[in-house]
């Protein structure tokens, strides 16, 4: 059983010629090196959120956004949207981070990415 969850939203609410039906991949890499990762399929609005689970508190960690075809070992060398969490976010056993906002730069990168 889980002791510790992560929960990502994402936003791709602000890209003009945002079209659902394209995943996002969100990977998290946890101060001991590990790397867990999630695809999210957005909505109509272009949000949605990765959850995570850890049966340890996973302390410092890098949340990592980007196209969801890319490996979770490539997503640490690609232009990605990145949000550092620090081990005194973890106040509970569960931590929410604010919504990481996906421009249409790194929407548009993603595409080309994905071809």
């Amino acid at each position: 059983m889980s002791e510790y969850s992560l929960q990502v939203p994402l936003d791709a609410s602000g890209i003009d010629d945002y079209e659902p039906g394209r995943p996002v991949k969100v990977v998290v890499k946890t101060q001991d090196g590990e790397l867990h990762s999630q695809i999210v399929e957005l909505d109509d609005k272009g949000r949605g959120a990765a959850k995570f689970a850890f049966e340890k508190k996973p302390g410092s960690a890098i949340v990592m956004a980007g196209p969801e075809n890319a490996s979770d070992y490539e997503m640490e060398g690609l232009r990605t949207l990145r949000v550092n969490v620090s081990s005194r976010q973890w106040t509970a056993n569960a931590l929410k981070l604010r919504p990481i906002i996906i421009t249409p730069y790194y929407w548009r990168w993603w595409m080309i990415w994905c071809r």
